[in-house]
């Protein structure tokens, strides 16, 4: 995919997006493309860590966990469980009520 692992910015610099990468993540969830899911989802959260980005990590972390848990391989529940619980003290740490309850409900989907 062209420019999936490119940050989209505001033209007069005034937001960072990430990497397409993020959503195209999203989007092979749902069509169950789960080599190409994991792919984006990883590349875009090891983005989202460089930048510094933090809130975006922890929804890349929610984007991951609920990309292991829709698709069931071996280990993919543990590894998901141990994701969310990262991603649960990031939101905590930044006060981000959605994502909380978010990965709350994936955290729970995962026993």
């Amino acid at each position: 995919m062209p420019f999936a692992h490119h940050n989209v910015v505001n033209p007069d610099g005034a937001g960072c997006y990430g990497p397409p990468a993020f959503h195209l993540g999203l989007l092979a969830t749902l069509t169950e493309r789960w080599d190409e899911a994991e792919a984006h989802c990883r590349f875009a959260l090891a983005m989202f860590e460089r930048l510094g980005a933090v809130a975006y990590v922890g929804q890349g972390k929610m984007a991951l966990a609920a990309m292991l848990l829709a698709r069931r391989r071996p280990g993919d529940r543990a590894l998901a469980k141990r994701v969310v619980a990262e991603g649960l003290g990031i939101a905590d740490a930044l006060d981000m009520r959605t994502l909380c309850r978010r990965l709350t409900a994936l955290q729970a989907s995962a026993v």
